[in-house]
């Protein structure tokens, strides 16, 4: 309940929230009290009391009531939330790394290939890739599209992106092979917040894994790893803009290979 209306207020804004608060407040503090004292008047534990007094004691419970079932656990459940996100912000380094340890381990494992044993990557890749991550997710959970690998891939390759120097040549290159495995065998995920807003991914079913081979005689890598620079370097993109058009981007390679 907590959370759907949770939910509803993030979705509606305050606005909406703030007349249904309105509306509940009038409800409890004024039509309980006007309503329900003369009827209470004439029983006979409290017609001694007098109509004015007994509107009072109804009009006090009816406001605890109010606060104790509306305020208190929205309230609560908000600090709860703020708790949360004070934690996450205090997350090091050691944390982000294992909470994507596939992924670290899938970086690392190609970073050990010999054309790439000399790239000085900076491991702080990982916090980006959080981030684009949250991000993403808020975007295909509001626009109830479903949260692939390919999105996976893109917050991947962009957060790699983030972290090379332009003057390095081959970190598109390096970036790109970190995701062929995403995107040759990719899995949809169902989306959930924790409290923070923390997005957690949970695999609902995986797609067929195809041949990304096939891409480099129908395309060429100099095209496919150009396109992908000139995305991630382009001032005309935004960063959410970026994240959704590589992602789109992968889909399509994906589906040009898959038979």
């Amino acid at each position: 309940m907590l959370k759907k209306m949770k939910e509803f207020r993030k979705r509606h804004f305050y606005g909406t929230s703030a007349v249904a608060a309105i509306a509940l407040m009038l409800f409890f503090v004024f039509f309980v009290p006007v309503y329900f004292a003369p009827i209470a008047v004439k029983l006979p534990c409290f017609s001694a009391y007098g109509l004015e007094r007994v509107r009072n004691t109804i009009g006090a419970i009816s406001t605890l009531t109010f606060v104790l079932i509306i305020v208190f656990p929205i309230c609560y459940s908000d600090y709860k939330d703020f708790k949360a996100k004070k934690k996450l912000q205090r997350r090091t380094l050691l944390d982000y790394q294992k909470k994507y340890q596939y992924y670290v381990d899938l970086v690392q494992s190609i970073l050990s290939k010999p054309e790439y044993k000399t790239i000085d990557l900076d491991e702080t890749w990982v916090k980006d890739f959080d981030l684009y991550i949250q991000s993403l997710a808020q975007i295909c959970k509001s626009s109830r599209f479903d949260f692939t690998d390919f999105d996976v891939a893109s917050c991947l390759m962009c957060a790699l992106m983030s972290v090379f120097s332009r003057t390095e040549k081959r970190s598109c290159s390096f970036a790109f092979e970190c995701v062929r495995t995403l995107i040759s065998e990719p899995k949809a995920y169902e989306i959930s917040f924790l409290l923070g807003d923390e997005a957690v991914l949970e695999t609902i079913y995986s797609y067929q894994k195809v041949e990304l081979s096939a891409l480099s005689s129908t395309y060429g890598n100099a095209w496919l790893l150009a396109t992908l620079e000139s995305c991630f370097y382009s001032k005309a993109l935004r960063h959410s803009s970026t994240l959704t058009f590589v992602s789109d981007f992968f889909n399509m390679l994906y589906w040009r290979c898959y038979k």
